[in-house]
């Protein structure tokens, strides 16, 4: 059996070095492979795969034969497999991720791969590793989102070229190995992209940067046992005074194709800890899915907007919404662990300005203000193939209902008291309403449904005033609150927090959109109608409507 590396293994063994295997010996004669029986010469060899058996609970060395593993790690995973226990597993795993793909190879140094790999990252591959480290995982920063590379170090001399040692190779290997197995948990991210919400307490326990992976990757911070565990601390009241933006959230298991919106600043494409918060919640559900194979991948959209007016941005609106919903797909990529991404497909829309808001805006005086915050963003669709039978994320989470829209609401209540910084005081005003009993009136307009756009945005058409209601109840708080992951006892507090702010904008855009179609000419009689029905119901103590004036 001949083996072809990548390139010339400028320290791969001399001819003539030798192991034993199940069933004889084994000799490498350059790049080929000869196994013995006992007492043969080199000329009667025979193929791997006609004489060797695998040992217990381990692999054959022909399975270890393979263009993306280094001959001297070959020798390395067999050595391993050899020592049993943890070595044994540890050499298990090397092999079947690179074999999956998980794993883009083992090499060498001063290999082809691994050179490219140095250039990438703009070094020579001699200064590729990190001082002290024998072996690193390497991601290639040309395919950030692709396969990373275990590089060990090279021995090159002239003539005969050798392995590193077996006490160095070995276990700096299988240390690489631990540090792939901590990327893909999702317990190690780049150091750059941890969270910003990860402050005080979280400096109290690290964060730990770990040596053998290139780009440097830190262990999500320790926080220590005496505080209270949450996914993400809860933030202080609001953002900065000088921020022009909304707080971001995400709800990853929502029923809704709306599963999260990013917000920005003016002519910003920067994403902020709330926004970096609210990505990792989406990457998380998807990474909690990395143990299956779905039988159709999660398709995920990221569009981006901008608001109307002029900028100074490169490329004006049009690349702004493009690079916001850029910036979003790049950094929840980044926290997708290798083993999980082949669950999404993500996809990058720029939607940049609807011209219907250039002629309605300026109409609008000072109730404009709000509407243009609510365009700087980039909103997440979880696509469904059919939009009538909606297809939610899964939880590994038993879906448990609330016990009725009481119990709902007052999770819902709960959670804005607790969480009062994730909340804008518009926020708070109108979900306190949405929460309260006495609501009992609570259907409402949903932004996202494609007949209400239809309706409000189409010429013509007649609906009387009971019409009018009915259509404005087709949809009810107390639905959306019942579902398992929006207030039920396994639903998280940000999972709430999502699910609120999730309702409070599908009915906030519907509003906008009324808005803006009463600010454009031409004559919509259902529009009016349907708007109409909102001021009423805003003026009525028993509707969700009420605190909204």
């Amino acid at each position: 059996m001949v083996f072809m590396p990548q390139e010339q293994a400028d320290h791969e063994p001399g001819d003539g070095a030798s192991a034993t295997s199940a069933t004889g010996r084994w000799v490498r004669r350059g790049h080929a492979i000869e196994l013995l029986l006992d007492g043969a010469s080199t000329s009667a060899g025979f193929h791997v795969d006609e004489l060797e058996a695998p040992a217990a609970g381990g692999f054959t060395a022909r399975e270890v034969i393979d263009a993306r593993i280094d001959p001297c790690a070959q020798s390395a995973l067999l050595r391993m497999r050899d020592a049993g226990g943890d070595a044994l597993a540890d050499a298990g795993g090397l092999l079947r991720a690179v074999k999956s793909g998980a794993l883009a190879g083992i090499y060498g140094a001063n290999l082809q791969a691994s050179v490219k790999l140095a250039r990438n990252h703009g070094t020579v591959w001699w200064e590729l590793l990190p001082a002290g480290q024998d072996a690193a995982l390497v991601t290639d920063p040309m395919e950030p989102y692709g396969p990373p590379t275990i590089v060990f170090r090279a021995i090159q001399t002239p003539g005969a070229q050798r392995c590193l040692a077996a006490n160095r190779l070995d276990p700096a290997l299988r240390g690489a190995w631990r540090s792939f197995l901590l990327v893909e948990a999702g317990s190690a991210v780049q150091c750059d992209l941890l969270p910003e919400t990860a402050w005080t307490e979280a400096e109290l326990g690290g964060p730990t940067v770990i040596a053998n992976v290139i780009p440097p990757v830190c262990m999500q911070p320790n926080v220590p046992s005496s505080s209270p565990v949450t996914t993400t601390p809860k933030p202080s009241p609001g953002k900065p005074v000088a921020r022009d933006e909304l707080t971001s959230w995400c709800h990853p298991f929502s029923t809704s194709p709306l599963i999260g919106q990013i917000h920005f600043p003016t002519n910003s494409t920067i994403l902020s800890a709330d926004d970096k918060a609210a990505l990792e919640r989406l990457a998380r559900a998807f990474n909690d899915l990395a143990h299956i194979s779905l039988l159709f991948p999660v398709e995920i959209e990221f569009h981006g907007y901008a608001d109307y007016r002029s900028t100074t941005y490169p490329g004006g609106n049009i690349r702004l919404a493009e690079d916001r919903a850029l910036s979003c797909h790049k950094y929840f990529m980044a926290n997708v662990t290798a083993s999980a991404k082949r669950n999404v497909d993500a996809k990058v829309i720029g939607e940049g300005i609807d011209p219907r808001l250039v002629t309605a805006l300026p109409k609008l005086g000072t109730r404009r203000e709000p509407i243009l915050k609510r365009m700087r963003r980039t909103a997440i669709l979880r696509k469904d193939h059919d939009p009538r039978d909606p297809e939610p994320i899964i939880s590994p989470r038993p879906p448990i209902p609330p016990k009725d829209c009481p119990a709902a609401r007052k999770r819902g209540r709960d959670i804005l008291n607790s969480w009062r910084g994730m909340f804008t005081a518009d926020e708070t005003r109108h979900l306190t309403q949405i929460c309260d009993d006495r609501a009992v009136r609570d259907g409402f307009l949903n932004g996202m449904d494609s007949d209400f756009i239809k309706t409000v945005y189409g010429i013509g058409g007649t609906m009387t005033d009971a019409q009018a209601e009915a259509f404005a109840n087709r949809f009810h708080v107390c639905t959306e609150l019942m579902h398992p992951f929006a207030t039920g006892p396994n639903a998280d507090e940000l999972e709430v927090v999502g699910a609120l702010k999730g309702l409070h904008s599908r009915i906030e855009m519907a509003i906008d959109h009324l808005v803006i179609t009463d600010a454009l000419s031409g004559v919509n009689q259902p529009r009016t109608k349907l708007s109409a029905f909102v001021l009423r119901e805003m003026k009525n103590p028993a509707s969700i409507y009420y605190r909204w004036l």
